[in-house]
């Protein structure tokens, strides 16, 4: 293998098996551009019906009928919907060329990480290459489901708070506060993609606020002004942003809220059923559902596996939840379901914990042939079909997902020390810290609640730069 990796050292070899490797890509995406086709399904109606309600009534009917689901992917539906009407083609055509661009958009930040990273350029081109042709990331740039508008976002956050947290150790202060500005216009286009980002945004300032205390505490004042000048400048703009848009929620539809309470629904609905009695076959059946629903319905019945996945959460929990809400009023029913999903946490604190140990790991099985949503041409649809390809694909990346997220978390705090080090430029320890944050974050909040395969796509590409250094590291031991 060292062998083969010492070919890339050439940058003459390296730079024109990037170029085949990015030219392949694209070729596939093309192939099933013209060949494949979204599968209206489940959420996907959802955002379509917002879509052409939003191209043909304008944006006061998306907070008139709300509230609704983000509105930046509804944006993008609309938009194709307009294109449909001007060049009379099927909206598809537009959308899908949409989310192909925001996929060769995410492979090119991808790569700008990994030189970041200082991976080897044989783990570059390998990683380059597998998110190209990876059957969910794939996936997700054909079905019209959100998971997409994030892809690029996130990395692009990654890029912007490492070159901050930069920008903070120099004098400038205007500097300091113009990435700010941008750092923070990207964060909220993230937010209103997937909002799932909002807490995830906040917990990714933590960085910050460390080096804040840290500089308040050695007396650096430039540090310390620069430092409260980003964390301000994007805490204004970005819960500015939503606080617009809940502004407006209230406004046209009664309800101060972002997408209403969507999260706050899930996380109640996860801890009602989180806190009932537990039998020995209700561990097991969730144990076996890690892996996937496939596994799960090998060992147990078919109702019994449908309990482990949002159907036990969601579907039933309805009695129970009505019967708490139902004493509020619904302009604090928001607000008490996190109060409520509270109680039955303390109620059950073990039993919440082996829930959020369950769902945490199933994160980590992101790769799939089956997750669904797309028409495929009949021989691609037989290959991903293949019991040795499907389960194959799926256990090989999970496994290498879970120890490049455990290298990563053992990097991050072996290389602590050299976090605040303004003599050095660390931007390798940086840059893998905030990838630890952003998916700490991500993992923590879909845990509590419940885990579909297609949920952590958004984070996909950041388990490929862990599994990325995890490999540098064994490629290049004098790394480690």
């Amino acid at each position: 293998m060292r062998k083969i990796a010492k070919l890339f050292e050439n940058p003459s070899v390296y730079l024109m098996t990037l170029i085949i490797v990015i030219f392949l890509s694209f070729s596939y995406w093309t192939y099933l551009y013209f060949t494949s086709e979204m599968g209206i399904h489940f959420d996907a109606v959802d955002y379509e019906l917002s879509g052409r309600t939003v191209f043909e009534k304008g944006w006061l009917s998306y907070f008139i009928d709300g509230p609704q689901r983000e509105p930046f992917f509804i944006f993008t539906i609309a938009f194709s919907m307009k294109m449909e009407e001007v060049f009379s083609l099927n909206y598809q055509y537009f959308q899908k060329l949409i989310q192909v661009m925001l996929l060769f958009s995410t492979q090119l930040l991808l790569l700008y990480i990994l030189d970041k990273l200082r991976v080897h350029n044989f783990i570059k081109i390998l990683t380059v290459l597998y998110f190209g042709f990876s059957p969910a990331i794939v996936n997700a740039a054909f079905s019209l489901y959100s998971e997409i508008i994030a892809f690029p976002f996130v990395l692009l956050s990654v890029i912007l708070l490492g070159e901050s947290w930069r920008r903070i150790y120099e004098r400038n202060a205007r500097h300091c506060f113009n990435i700010a500005l941008v750092t923070a216009s990207v964060l909220l286009l993230l937010i209103l993609g997937k909002g799932v980002f909002w807490p995830v945004t906040i917990f990714s300032l933590l960085p910050f606020l460390s080096i804040w205390l840290r500089s308040l505490w050695m007396r650096k004042w430039d540090v310390c002004k620069n430092a409260a000048i980003f964390m301000l400048t994007v805490i204004l703009v970005v819960n500015g942003g939503i606080f617009v848009v809940k502004l407006m929620n209230r406004k046209y539809n009664g309800y101060f809220t972002y997408t209403g309470g969507k999260y706050n629904y899930l996380f109640m609905g996860s801890a009602i059923k989180r806190a009932r009695p537990l039998t020995k076959e209700i561990i097991l059946s969730h144990i076996a559902s890690i892996p996937g629903t496939g596994v799960c319905e090998k060992i147990f019945s078919k109702e019994m596996c449908r309990y482990t996945e949002w159907f036990g959460s969601v579907d039933m929990t309805v009695i129970e939840r009505n019967i708490f809400l139902e004493a509020y009023p619904d302009e604090k029913k928001h607000k008490a379901m996190v109060e409520i999903a509270v109680v039955k946490i303390m109620e059950h604190p073990f039993q919440f914990s082996f829930f959020f140990v369950v769902e945490l790991f199933k994160l980590f099985f992101w790769e799939s042939t089956r997750i669904g949503f797309v028409l495929y041409p009949d021989w691609l649809e037989r290959l991903f079909n293949n019991t040795l390809l499907r389960y194959g694909i799926r256990l090989v990346i999970a496994t290498l997902t879970i120890l490049g997220f455990s290298y990563l978390v053992h990097f991050c705090y072996r290389q602590r020390h050299k976090l605040y080090d303004a003599a050095k430029n660390y931007e390798r320890e940086r840059y893998a810290f905030l990838m630890f944050m952003f998916m700490a974050g991500f993992i923590g909040i879909y845990a509590a609640c419940y885990v579909l395969t297609r949920y952590s796509l958004p984070i996909a590409s950041l388990f490929l730069l862990s599994i990325a250094l995890m490999s540098d590291s064994l490629l290049k031991p004098q790394s480690r």
